[in-house]
């Protein structure tokens, strides 16, 4: 309507030739008084229109607008990291390990391949990177474990196994599961060992482990048997999907048989403990 409106008053303003404060708006036949009137009452209607859309006039006070604070370069450091890492993540994910190339992380984080060398390094300094943040993203999932001193054992296990699912089961791991392969596939500086990145995963479990079940102690080398063995568990059932494609049914029952089994030998650890 308001352009509509005012296309008619350009047109009128244009065939004159004259200033606004001057148009006689004049229509061809000699019909200049009512033209004139007509084009009068559009104009009007024009400017009505225009100050009704106008905001309200704001006090001297309301009009002071409240600036979010700037972030610091620290932060905005660390949110194009994390960016690039979740480009790694999710190109790997998608197009798997071999396509993700430089051009296409540097894309997919919305920096240019420079931006990405001056925070890793390169490619090995990202991948590297990656792993560090599977390794803190596991341990996020068991921030709030239930208090051991009202939760019973074998919920404290069922939930255990769940919190490690939701990782292992996850498209991060997957990700972080080629970037091993390839790593292992390696040569000279670059390539990694698996007996190191294991080491790693079960330094962070047994962390874990032992403030899920402070009350099932078991002897060290039991404990490790079992953290390694769920790890093999859910490790396995993630290679599984991962060959499928990911379509896959949840594992729910070999899920909950690892949970039984965990309770089983914690139960017994637990009662060892009581009778000592």
């Amino acid at each position: 309507m308001l352009d509509r409106l005012g296309e008619v008053l350009l047109r009128q303003i244009r065939e004159r030739r004259q200033p606004i404060a001057n148009a006689r708006f004049a229509a061809p036949g000699g019909e200049s008084d009512e033209s004139e009137a007509r084009c009068v009452m559009h104009f009007t209607l024009y400017a009505k229109c225009i100050r009704d859309r106008e905001p309200p006039m704001r006090s001297a006070t309301s009009s002071i607008r409240t600036l979010r604070p700037r972030r610091t370069q620290a932060e905005r450091r660390a949110t194009t990291r994390q960016r690039i890492l979740e480009a790694v993540v999710s190109s790997i994910a998608e197009v798997g390990f071999r396509q993700t190339t430089a051009t296409r992380i540097a894309a997919r984080a919305g920096v240019t391949w420079g931006a990405v060398q001056h925070h890793y390094g390169g490619k090995e300094g990202i991948l590297a990177a990656v792993l560090d943040d599977t390794f803190t993203r596991f341990a996020s999932h068991f921030d709030d474990l239930p208090d051991p001193a009202t939760t019973p054992l074998d919920v404290r296990a069922r939930q255990f196994v769940a919190r490690a699912w939701a990782h292992f089961g996850g498209s991060h791991f997957r990700s972080m599961f080629e970037i091993l392969l390839q790593a292992f596939r390696g040569s000279g500086e670059h390539r990694a060992t698996p007996g190191e990145q294991q080491l790693r995963m079960l330094e962070g479990v047994d962390r874990l482990w032992r403030r899920a079940f402070p009350d099932a102690p078991l002897p060290r080398a039991r404990r490790v048997e079992l953290e390694s063995y769920t790890l093999a568990v859910l490790m396995g059932l993630a290679l599984q999907r991962a060959i499928a494609g990911g379509g896959t049914r949840e594992p729910k029952v070999e899920i909950g048989l690892l949970a039984r089994t965990l309770a089983s030998e914690l139960a017994s650890a637990a009662a060892s403990g009581r009778a000592r």
